[in-house]
């Protein structure tokens, strides 16, 4: 399989195979579709090995192997099946771009995904909303604002995916005012912001340590009946532990009905990093009796706790407890 990124510019010889007419070969186009189907469920080793024993696939199966690799994070494999896709003739789709350019994205290649918003252009799916998007994630992805505003600004029909790529794009670059701003914006547009875009925008607000925004925020959630999403509800705990509002975290975390690993460690660490040594400590106690295994950052916070208070009994059993799970051990001290 070619490995050179340049050959995706390339333009194949012959008449590319994506013209030749769908009805020419019914059983052989049936028998591909009930193929692909069955792609999307195997394992990328065994899809590989099937594809490759596949004669003439069609851009459907090249598509759905591309998307399959993509979904498993098979990054390198899935630009390198794109690239074979090229070289035998095949022109890419819409449905081609956003799962290459996420690969593209996810591996912060920023100069490939240029060659490939090149190819877009040539091949006429630059006006198409879902390329576009996948265009401006790849570069708010790269840091590249300057190339995601262009692409953003020439999008007719902004969705929501298109909103929190840009909002995310600013939260990468450090500009949490901005984020915020554009987070309004998207409001006045009449968009309905899914639980992503209200999770990256209640981080931009507790890295600023803006709880009036925050506070907005939080009550537009109750009026979208979304605070039952854990990452919503856990990224409010966040909030209002980085503004310093325990009892108003604390009324969050209570009011969960599902909480995972991630919300006891905010909740924990909030403690801890607001003076609350003890709050840190038993509810650290509490998730044991839930329990439930901690991770690197509930460690920390219930070993900040025993610095506070000084329980070096407490502490070394928190230690001994990190010793028995080597993970643990390594990520703190990642942090230290």
């Amino acid at each position: 399989m070619p490995s050179s990124r340049f050959q995706l510019l390339q333009a194949p010889q012959a008449c590319p195979r994506s013209a030749s007419p769908p009805w020419s070969r019914p059983r052989q186009l049936s028998s591909q579709h009930g193929l692909a189907l069955r792609l999307r469920f195997w394992a990328p080793s065994y899809s590989r090995l099937v594809f490759r024993q596949t004669t003439q696939p069609n851009i459907f199966l090249w598509n759905t192997m591309i998307r399959g690799l993509v979904s498993e994070d098979c990054f390198d494999d899935a630009i390198e099946f794109f690239s074979s896709m090229r070289t035998e003739g095949f022109l890419p789709n819409s449905f081609t771009f956003p799962f290459v350019l996420k690969a593209c994205a996810r591996r912060s290649d920023f100069q490939l995904g240029l060659n490939i918003h090149t190819l877009v252009v040539k091949t006429g799916f630059d006006f198409d909303v879902y390329v576009k998007t996948s265009l401006l994630c790849l570069y708010a992805k790269c840091g590249y604002l300057e190339h995601a505003h262009k692409v953003f600004d020439d999008i007719p029909d902004k969705n929501v995916v298109s909103w929190t790529a840009i909002i995310c794009g600013y939260i990468g670059a450090g500009q949490f005012r901005e984020a915020i701003d554009t987070f309004r914006r998207l409001l006045e547009m009449g968009l309905r912001p899914d639980s992503f875009s209200l999770v990256r925008v209640l981080s931009a607000c507790g890295k600023l340590g803006d709880l009036s925004s925050g506070e907005w925020i939080d009550r537009y959630i109750t009026e979208l009946d979304m605070g039952k999403n854990v990452f919503v509800a856990t990224s409010l705990v966040d909030l209002y532990a980085k503004c310093g509002q325990m009892e108003k975290a604390r009324g969050v975390f209570d009011g969960m009905l599902e909480k995972d690993i991630v919300s006891w460690s905010g909740m924990i660490q909030g403690y801890a990093s607001n003076g609350l040594p003890k709050e840190a400590i038993d509810l650290f106690f509490q998730m044991q009796k839930e329990n439930l295994k901690p991770d690197c950052y509930a460690m920390v916070g219930v070993l900040s706790a025993c610095a506070r208070l000084g329980a070096l009994e407490l502490g070394e059993w928190a230690s001994n407890l990190m010793d028995r799970h080597e993970f643990f051990r390594t990520l703190f001290l990642v942090q230290l």
